[in-house]
């Protein structure tokens, strides 16, 4: 049994205090849309950061942006990894994505089912509503972005009205996947937008 399935960190970068809640932020997933995937990544060594990600992150730091890493770290319970091995991990991305430190939180969870109680693990919303409270976000006006279906369920679920996806990690098999998904469920009031990589996300979002 995993005794701690549910983690957060919270980065206070900022000499101003949330006292007002943020008019947006960005929520991504970490392994195949910050970092590439590779499978239970444990050796900080193997990190390499996604087209685009660095370029993007930095850019949406310079606009005062929250930036909040939601990710499913099923490897911890199933002993593949430590919850040591997923914090150097995180160092090396922030490290790699440059200083000053761009990421405002990141929340994770080693659970391996959707079924252990009112948990964490994506498509479930709540790592993104806890976020929310902590960071004091409008969910309504942020944006996820994600290479996996169960990452934009997770954003829908929560409110997020923005939903991409990208090729990038498992992107290139789950797009047909998260194209029926949304086809004939999503309302107008959503928006589904698919990109190849980072480098594409539309910048006018973050105006």
């Amino acid at each position: 049994m995993d005794l701690i399935p549910e983690k957060k960190i919270i980065f206070d970068y900022s000499e101003k205090k949330n006292e007002e809640m943020h008019p947006k932020a960005i929520f991504l997933d970490r392994d195949g849309v910050i970092n590439e995937d590779s499978h239970y990544i444990k050796d900080p060594l193997k990190v390499k950061l996604c087209m685009g990600a660095k370029v993007l992150i930095r850019k949406i730091f310079s606009k005062g942006i929250p930036i909040v890493i939601i990710t499913n770290q099923s490897g911890i319970s199933r002993k593949i990894l430590t919850w040591e091995d997923y914090y150097l991990v995180n160092e090396k991305i922030i490290e790699q994505l440059g200083m000053p430190n761009p990421i405002s939180a990141i929340y994770a969870n080693s659970h391996t089912s959707t079924n252990q109680g009112n948990n964490w693990r994506k498509p479930n919303p709540n790592m993104i509503i806890q976020a929310s409270l902590d960071l004091k976000i409008n969910l309504q006006n942020s944006i996820l972005i994600g290479d996996r279906l169960t990452d934009l369920q997770a954003g829908y679920r929560a409110g997020i009205k923005k939903l991409i996806h990208v090729m990038t990690g498992h992107g290139i098999k789950e797009r047909d996947e998260v194209i029926s998904n949304f086809k004939n469920t999503i309302s107008n009031d959503y928006e589904i937008i698919l990109i190849n990589n980072l480098l594409e996300f539309p910048l006018k979002l973050l105006n």
